[in-house]
């Protein structure tokens, strides 16, 4: 699986069903941008990843309520998948789950040692076969420790190998020029 942002499925020419086109919530300024956004994605025929940074701590803060966003994806079909971040134990994502349409897949994000721990519980409440994880979050959790960072980081790909559960992690950076007229 393949995510781009959808700040710049314009520039890379993005129409075609190869990917899909996350949208992290905690960037859109509120309900209308929200509804713009997925409007346009539609038009494209583009899947969508929605990405609710629940209790995201860095900026920018998130300004819609989960409730709002989790209404609005029966509106739009082609939002396939919904990630939810800082899952640290299946509570985290039991009431969510049962929201969802069954055609969304839910996608746990783990950030944290305690979300690592508990990662098999966590996917059989999601009923999911692919979690996100937050790297960049995990070595804060783990107080910029490396020996820590690089144990519960091949804890969390050992453990999904084992239950054959896919990892979206970052592998790289997609960089744009920014203002200026090409």
């Amino acid at each position: 699986m393949k995510l781009i942002s959808n700040n710049v499925i314009d520039e890379l020419n993005v129409t075609t069903r190869n990917v899909l086109v996350r949208v992290n919530i905690a960037w859109v300024r509120n309900e209308t941008d929200l509804r713009d956004t997925l409007d346009k994605l539609s038009k494209k025929e583009i899947p969508i990843f929605l990405d609710y940074p629940r209790g995201r701590k860095k900026p920018p803060q998130i300004d819609i309520e989960l409730d709002t966003v989790v209404s609005m994806i029966k509106e739009y079909p082609l939002v396939c998948y919904f990630a939810i971040s800082n899952v640290e134990k299946p509570s985290d994502i039991n009431k969510l789950r049962k929201k969802l349409d069954e055609n969304v897949l839910l996608v746990p994000k783990i950030e944290s040692v305690k979300g690592i721990k508990n990662i098999k519980e966590i996917v059989k409440v999601a009923l999911t076969d692919v979690i996100m994880f937050d790297k960049e979050d995990l070595y804060s959790d783990v107080k910029q420790n490396n020996q820590e960072y690089l144990k519960y980081s091949k804890l969390l790909r050992d453990t999904c190998k084992e239950i054959d559960m896919g990892i979206l992690e970052l592998q790289g950076v997609v960089f744009t020029t920014y203002g200026r007229k090409e």
